[in-house]
C-alpha cells in the first residue's frame, strides 16, 4: 500500500546504523543499531497488539545491561540483567499482578504448535482442503510452504506462502483459505519462562490421486 515496511543502512556490506520496521500503517514494530553488522546500541521491540514488548541494549551482538520484556497487555513479565561481556547476572520473572515469580523450569523452553499436535493439524487441514478444479485439469503438485508468525497469545499473524519458486498459485490460495477456515489455536513458544513471538513455517504437500 506504499507505506514503508523497513530501513536498513548499510557501509561496504554490513549493517551500520539505525534498522527499524512499521507495520501496514506505518507504526513502528522494531528500532536497533548495529556496527560491523552485529547488534550494538539500543533496542526495541512492539508486539501485535501495539504495545512494547521488549527493550534493551546489544554491544557487539551481545545483550548487556538491562533488559525488560512486557506481555501483551502492558504488565512487566521479566527482567534480565547481564554483564558486558553478555552473561546473563540475574533474571526475574513476574505474574500478572506484578509480584515475582519462582522459577518454572517446565516452561524454560517450549516449542510452538496447533493445540492438538500438527498430527491432529495436518488431518484437520486434508479434510477442510479442496484441489481447485483448475490444478486438477493441469495435473498441478506441488509442496506449498506457509510462513506466519506466532504472537505471546498464540496467534497465528502475518499468514503468507512463501515457497519459492511460486508454482502454483491456485493451490497456495486454497491453502491459505484452508488454514484460516480450520481456525486452529496455537500454543505460543517459550523462552526464559515466558510466551515470545516467533516464526514458523508450515510444509504442505499436494497430489493428485489418480
Amino acid at each position: 500500500n506504499g507505506v514503508l515496511k523497513s530501513r536498513t543502512a548499510y557501509e561496504q556490506g554490513k549493517r551500520q546504523g539505525m534498522q527499524a520496521g512499521w507495520d501496514s500503517a506505518g507504526r513502528l514494530l522494531n528500532r536497533s543499531f548495529y556496527k560491523d553488522d552485529l547488534a550494538d546500541g539500543y533496542s526495541m521491540r512492539y508486539g501485535s497488539s501495539r504495545n512494547l514488548m521488549e527493550k534493551g541494549g546489544y554491544r557487539a551482538g551481545k545483550k548487556v545491561g538491562s533488559w525488560y520484556f512486557y506481555r501483551s497487555k502492558g504488565s512487566l513479565a521479566s527482567y534480565e540483567r547481564y554483564n558486558d561481556s553478555g552473561m546473563m547476572l540475574f533474571v526475574q520473572h513476574y505474574d500478572e499482578q506484578g509480584k515475582p515469580q519462582t522459577f518454572d523450569s517446565l516452561r524454560q523452553y517450549r516449542e510452538a504448535g496447533p493445540s492438538g499436535g500438527l498430527n491432529a493439524f495436518y488431518e484437520a487441514i486434508s479434510k477442510e482442503y479442496h484441489v481447485p478444479p483448475e490444478a486438477i485439469k493441469k495435473n498441478l503438485e506441488t509442496q506449498i510452504e506457509l510462513c506466519f508468525e506466532i504472537d505471546e497469545q498464540g496467534n497465528p499473524v502475518n499468514l503468507r506462502a512463501c515457497n519459492e519458486p511460486r508454482l502454483a498459485k491456485v493451490l497456495e490460495d486454497e491453502a491459505l483459505r484452508s488454514f484460516n477456515a480450520i481456525k486452529t489455536q496455537w500454543n505460543p513458544q517459550w523462552q526464559h519462562n515466558r510466551p515470545v513471538s516467533t516464526h514458523y513455517k508450515l510444509p504442505i504437500k499436494v497430489t493428485i490421486m489418480r
